[in-house]
């Protein structure tokens, strides 16, 4: 299954990757955009203030994973349009982007996301 997955729920993957409810990431395509890459570090560093080897530990994690990181540059109009229309950041409007384009489901955690997400029809996994 090719599923769409966000920051917040590659964040709870991470601090449990062994969890039963996880596991289907580990046999699925995972899409995302580059711009995940971005914001995943972000929280690492900022939220959940891990150090600089915790740091490497799970970008390692991250490398060894199949997604496959799509580049949204050509679609940026797109997406802005989304991201006012919802009242989203880019980053949030992004990923729902992708999964309307992709006619996926999107794997996330974020209230705001999943709101949009049901208002838009798009499957959730939570």
């Amino acid at each position: 299954m090719q599923t769409v997955v966000d920051t917040s729920y590659f964040i709870e993957f991470i601090g449990s990757p062994f969890e039963k409810k996880f596991q289907w990431m580990l046999d699925s395509k995972l899409i995302t955009t580059t711009l995940f890459v971005y914001e995943f570090h972000n929280v690492l560093l900022k939220t959940l203030k891990i150090s600089p080897q915790d740091l490497h530990k799970f970008h390692n994690i991250l490398n060894e994973m199949y997604i496959s990181f799509k580049n949204v540059k050509k679609y940026e109009s797109e997406i802005y349009t989304l991201s006012f229309e919802r009242n989203l950041s880019f980053y949030d409007a992004s990923y729902l982007w992708l999964s309307l384009n992709n006619k996926t489901p999107i794997a996330t955690y974020d209230k705001e996301i999943i709101r949009t997400a049901n208002d838009l029809k798009i499957d959730v996994i939570e």
